[in-house]
């Protein structure tokens, strides 16, 4: 099995350097309004420019927002009927996500609220606790609306009818959100064939799925059924599936026919977490590996990567420039791997430089904590120096020229590897002995 050598000389230096660069990956940069942005805000609010730089001032994160945000925001609140003056009123909601508006707005709307406003969309969880006849004296919902045959409603495919609710459930003092979860537990049992108390558990789990509008989980397991070609099964094992936006998953596989050569609907069976990455994320990701040159072999290894957002994974690839052995490193087939774990490969380096090895490969950087454990160099350090004896027979590696065998103890195969590797070549002894440590020629002879 191929492994690239990583020498804890200047290329561990120069990857240790980069974690304080990747941590800020995420980072949202602020930056002070410029003439577009408050353009752009003066015609949500329909105010003038002194008008809208007072609202600004007061609201300063509004600094922080981009033009492609505010369109998106103010395009998914105008669609509800948010009116502009009700906007300048609460600015605050420019700062919600549109996807979260639309859910939310979807919801409330299949409860019964005939009207969406922005003080609505930001009181939103206190809204949902409150009791429906408190709603309905305020006039959120009509009072002749039945909030569960409203839910239902919405459903192209509706559950068998319900089973009789509990007086308290009946009651109309009971919570909007408590009524909501009922029927949204009634349809999952039915839809996914699940029993009451794995509905439970499921929801525990993924607790999102508590504000998921119907509409958008009907159409979201329609998709996944019949376009993806998901089994029941599959979406119950993979239930984060459920909250998946229906959109993005058909503008996917419009758009994204493969991605390192391989199907993407054969990815996405694959690797189901793939279907909660955004469209646009996968298309840039593989642009990014393209500009690097990176091979289709490297991204079929790990397909994860792409769980991972557009900007981490370019910081992420534009930082391996830093190591000198660039070249060789980028045409890895493991590569990616080490791009994906690279949290977690900055603490091994850490701990085996705090160890003094000499060297170390790729797939110990990014292979399993269990993994790891069972092959840290501490074990084989401890006693192979110092065991002439060892039976070389029973790691099936053969006999030396001399006729001797010894016996080598599982924990130190790994070190016998090395030797193996490098005898032939540059046999130094790093990563096998500790600096202070010199192997007798008798124990040498012996491996």
């Amino acid at each position: 099995m191929f492994k690239m050598r990583m020498f804890m000389t200047s290329r561990h230096r120069c990857l240790r350097s980069l974690v304080p660069t990747l941590q800020h990956v995420r980072h949202k940069r602020v930056h002070d309004m410029n003439i577009g942005q408050m353009k752009l805000l003066m015609d949500v609010f329909g105010l003038n420019y002194r008008q809208t730089y007072s609202i600004v001032y007061k609201n300063n994160t509004l600094r922080t927002l981009d033009q492609d945000h505010i369109k998106k925001v103010s395009t998914a609140l105008k669609r509800l009927g948010v009116t502009r003056e009700d906007i300048a009123q609460h600015p605050e909601v420019l700062m919600v996500i549109p996807v979260t508006i639309e859910n939310r707005s979807m919801l409330l709307q299949e409860g019964g609220f005939s009207t969406i406003t922005a003080q609505i969309i930001l009181s939103y969880i206190t809204v949902v606790h409150k009791p429906i006849r408190l709603l309905k004296l305020h006039r959120y919902i009509p009072s002749d609306v039945n909030i569960i045959e409203n839910f239902l409603s919405h459903l192209k495919q509706r559950p068998p009818p319900f089973e009789p609710l509990s007086p308290e459930e009946e009651s109309e003092e009971t919570a909007f959100l408590d009524v909501q979860l009922a029927v949204l537990r009634h349809y999952l049992c039915w839809r996914l064939e699940l029993t009451p108390k794995e509905v439970a558990e499921l929801m525990k789990t993924y607790s999102r799925l508590k504000h998921r509008s119907f509409r958008l989980i009907e159409r979201a397991l329609k998709i996944l059924e019949e376009k993806v070609g998901f089994s029941k099964d599959k979406i119950r094992r993979n239930a984060y599936l459920i909250h998946s936006n229906p959109d993005n998953t058909l503008d996917t596989l419009k758009r994204v026919k493969s991605l390192g050569g391989i199907d993407i609907r054969t990815l996405f069976h694959k690797f189901p977490k793939l279907v909660m990455s955004s469209t646009d994320s996968l298309i840039k990701i593989a642009g990014h590996l393209k500009q690097f040159d990176i091979p289709d072999e490297a991204i079929q290894k790990c397909p994860q990567l792409f769980t991972l957002s557009s900007e981490t994974v370019l910081n992420r690839v534009t930082a391996l420039q830093l190591v000198p052995e660039f070249i060789g490193l980028a045409k890895n087939p493991r590569v990616l791997k080490l791009v994906y774990h690279q949290r977690k490969a900055s603490s091994r380096l850490s701990y085996l430089q705090d160890l003094k090895i000499k060297c170390v490969s790729l797939h110990i950087l990014s292979s399993t904590q269990a993994h790891f454990e069972r092959t840290q160099v501490e074990k084989e350090l401890n006693e192979l120096p110092t065991r002439p004896e060892l039976d070389v027979e029973s790691c099936q590696f053969g006999t030396e020229p001399h006729g001797k065998r010894s016996y080598i103890a599982p924990e130190q195969k790994l070190a016998l590897c090395l030797y193996f590797i490098e005898r032939d070549f540059h046999f130094t002894g790093h990563g096998i002995w500790a600096d202070s440590i010199t192997a007798p020629a008798s124990a040498e002879s012996a491996i």
